[in-house]
């Protein structure tokens, strides 16, 4: 048994965010009718990791991803 069912890898990224490397995962699960699309930014500063996860219905993903990409390329540790 897995833990997601019906998983889908959209896309998997590295990059740099405020100077901070990033990990970047954006995937699908669930089960009609309630099919999720996540998008997680996993950050490292010292050793630790920092994580920041989107979640919404499949279907209205794309209504929100704007913000959340404006949120996430603000995102500082301190």
């Amino acid at each position: 048994q897995t833990y997601f069912k019906n998983f889908s890898l959209i896309s998997s990224n590295q990059r740099t965010i405020n100077g901070l490397n990033t990990y970047e995962l954006v995937y699908s699960e669930g089960q009609e009718p309630y099919m999720l699309q996540h998008k997680q930014v996993l950050f490292e500063k010292n050793k630790k990791i920092y994580s920041l996860t989107y979640t919404s219905l499949v279907d209205t993903y794309d209504t929100y991803i704007s913000v959340v990409d404006q949120s996430i390329n603000s995102f500082t540790i301190i």
